[in-house]
């Protein structure tokens, strides 16, 4: 079970995904979401929010791939995670306040 209080600060892993993010210096919006799912945290990674050609990926706590959906060909290899994971929270947003979500 992944105990943390603050992903952000916590992860290496996380905090390597951002980076990666922020140093493609382009203008996208992106977001990462934190979800309790079947009794463990897991984190969406969403880089392109609203880009139809983007994957957004699904990790466990330790940072390994778990799933992903999304991409022009409409992959989905996580088909009852939206519909199971619940808590979600916003914990990272490169174009909104978190505080405000």
């Amino acid at each position: 079970m992944c105990y943390i209080k603050d992903p952000i600060a916590e992860l290496a892993w996380l905090q390597d995904v951002i980076q990666r993010q922020k140093s493609l210096n382009v203008d996208r919006k992106a977001d990462i979401f934190e979800y309790t799912y079947k009794g463990e945290k897991y984190f969406m990674a969403d880089m392109c929010v609203g880009c139809p050609d983007f994957i957004t990926v699904v990790y466990n706590c330790i940072g390994e791939k778990v799933c992903e959906s999304g991409g022009i060909m409409g992959k989905n290899t996580c088909p009852d995670f939206e519909e199971e994971a619940i808590s979600k929270r916003l914990i990272w947003s490169s174009y909104r306040d978190i505080d405000d979500y």
